[in-house]
Parts: structure tokens; C-alpha cells; sequence
């Protein structure tokens, strides 16, 4: 019972936190999915722990999958598969349709968004540098910063009215 209130209260969430990430819904489902069942194994988690280490392992299973993918790619394009519908449609509209918050989260360098993306989903400093193996809190808030004043920088430069040029 504990565990799928668990789940009912986090997947969504866990999903949430990939997409902001930068993965694909369908890659976000499936990574919270395997780290769920993944958190199944090890239940009881500590209560402390559960939000970082679900995010953790759904984060590592995204990464993983990724990279699998990238790696089949090419094999597909030279066996005649493409990406999405035959004219590359429905990859484009994933493309045009991405948030506003996704746009920018994408304009910052990686370390500085997955930073960022804990902290929005609520981890303290200590917690996200503990989580992502950062040396301290205090690098968590230096990547923290740095990531905001990018933001702001683009928001004042209009970079949301301009599109994805500049």
C-alpha cells in the first residue's frame, strides 16, 4: 500500500523532472516505468531517500536507453528506417510544439540544467549535490546561479519571442 501511493504520488512527477531534462515523453514514460519497478525491488527505499534515488535511477535509465538508441540509429537510416512518419513530420511538430520552459532549460549547458530541474522539482542544494555527485552545496548553488542569470538574460533579450535563432 505504501509503495503504490508512492508510486500514484511520484510518477507523474518523475516524468515531469525527465521531460524538463530534455527526453522525449515516450522516453520520460518508460524511464519512470523501469525505475518504478526498479524501486519495487529494493521497497522499503528510506522515506528520506526515495524522491532522489526515483529520479536518480529514471535519469540513469534515460541516459542508458538513449544511448542504446543513438547507437541503433545508424543501423536503422542504412536499413531504410527513419525517424517518426516517412517525411519527418512527426518529428518536426515534437519539435515546433516543445514548452516554453523546455526551450529555455535547452539554451543551458547540461550540468547547469539537470541543477536546475532538481531544484524546481524541490531538492535542497545538499540533496541535488548528493544526488548528482556534485562535491558540495555550494557548486549546486554556483551552477544554480549561473542558470538563472542565463535565463534571465534570455528572457530580457526576448529569446522566446525570437524563436529558437539565437
Amino acid at each position: 500500500m505504501e509503495y503504490q501511493k508512492f508510486f500514484l504520488e511520484e510518477y507523474t512527477k518523475v516524468v515531469a523532472f525527465l521531460r524538463k531534462l530534455g527526453f522525449g515523453l515516450d522516453q520520460a514514460e518508460d524511464a519512470a516505468q523501469d525505475a518504478m519497478f526498479a524501486a519495487l525491488g529494493h521497497w522499503p527505499l528510506p522515506k528520506d531517500r526515495r524522491r532522489g534515488w526515483i529520479r536518480t535511477a529514471a535519469r540513469r535509465v534515460a541516459i542508458r536507453e538513449a544511448e542504446k538508441a543513438r547507437s541503433e540509429r545508424p543501423r536503422l537510416v542504412a536499413k531504410g528506417y527513419g525517424i517518426g512518419t516517412r517525411d519527418g513530420t512527426e518529428f518536426q511538430q515534437l519539435v515546433d510544439h516543445r514548452d516554453e520552459l523546455s526551450r529555455l532549460l535547452s539554451r543551458l549547458a547540461h550540468v547547469e540544467r539537470e541543477v536546475l530541474v532538481w531544484s524546481l522539482d524541490g531538492f535542497k542544494a545538499r540533496e541535488i549535490a548528493a544526488e548528482m555527485g556534485l562535491k558540495s552545496a555550494g557548486v549546486v548553488r554556483v551552477y544554480l546561479s549561473r542558470a538563472k542569470k542565463k535565463i534571465a538574460r534570455l528572457l530580457e533579450n526576448g529569446y522566446l519571442d525570437q524563436g529558437e535563432t539565437q
